[in-house]
C-alpha cells in the first residue's frame, strides 16, 4: 500500500516533532542541572570552602565559581 504525499509529509512532521520535544527536554534538564550547581556552589561560598572544591563539587568552571564569588562579596557589602 502506498501513502499519498501528505501522509508522508504528516510522518515526516511528527518525526520531526518527537525530535525537537526531545530535543527540549534535555536543554531543560540540562539548565535545571546547572542551576542546581549553581545554587550549590553559592552555599559553598557561603561556608568558604575553596574555590578548587567547590569547581570539583559542582562541575562549574573556577571563573563561574569566582563570578559568584565576586556577586557574593558585592552582595554582602551592600
Amino acid at each position: 500500500r502506498f501513502m499519498t504525499w501528505e501522509q508522508e509529509m504528516a510522518i515526516q512532521s511528527n518525526e520531526k516533532a518527537k525530535e525537537l520535544a526531545k530535543e527540549l527536554a534535555q536543554d531543560m534538564a540540562q539548565e535545571a542541572i546547572v542551576k542546581n550547581s549553581i545554587s550549590t556552589a553559592k552555599k559553598l561560598i557561603e561556608i568558604n570552602l575553596s574555590i578548587e572544591n567547590i569547581v570539583k563539587a559542582t562541575g562549574l568552571s573556577t571563573k563561574q565559581v569566582l563570578d559568584l564569588k565576586k556577586e557574593s562579596e558585592i552582595f554582602q557589602k551592600a
